[in-house]
């Protein structure tokens, strides 16, 4: 197909794109937290596990809907807590999160579908359902 290597190259640039944007953001961070419903856990899961083997990042995951009771440890202000919304009801939950991170002074990030990275995802969520395994893309890098 000829369009495979356009596309690739397209979404190898729009990575790299994407890493310079977070790489600033990362150096004041402490911890990585990445949290994930259902099956969004095993990416959060993922994403964890790749900042701490690739970049020797400290980094955890743990379950959306459990976290905030769940984890046995306080956050830090220099933590960075990933959401990962794949569909409508995880980002539901991620949004009553944010509210209750922000309220301690965090400044959560949205992990969406297709590589989108967000600081404020607003009060209406604009995810239609779709493939789950696309919000792994910016945790490749």
């Amino acid at each position: 197909d000829d369009e495979l290597p356009q596309f690739i190259e397209k979404a190898v640039h729009q990575a790299e794109k994407d890493c310079l944007a977070v790489g600033p953001a990362a150096r004041k961070v402490t911890r990585w937290f990445f949290l994930g419903g259902g099956p969004g856990l095993g990416i959060a899961s993922y994403g964890a596990a790749k900042f701490h083997e690739a970049g020797g990042l400290p980094a955890w995951s743990g379950e959306l809907e459990n976290f905030m009771h769940g984890m046995n440890f306080m956050l830090d202000p220099g933590d960075r807590v990933c959401l990962v919304v794949h569909d409508l009801q995880s980002w539901k939950y991620a949004y009553r999160v944010q509210i209750s991170l922000k309220a301690i002074g965090l400044q959560p990030w949205f992990i969406l579908p297709g590589g989108e990275i967000l600081t404020d995802p607003g009060s209406q969520s604009s995810i239609a359902n779709s493939a789950l395994v696309t919000c792994a893309t910016p945790l490749q890098l």
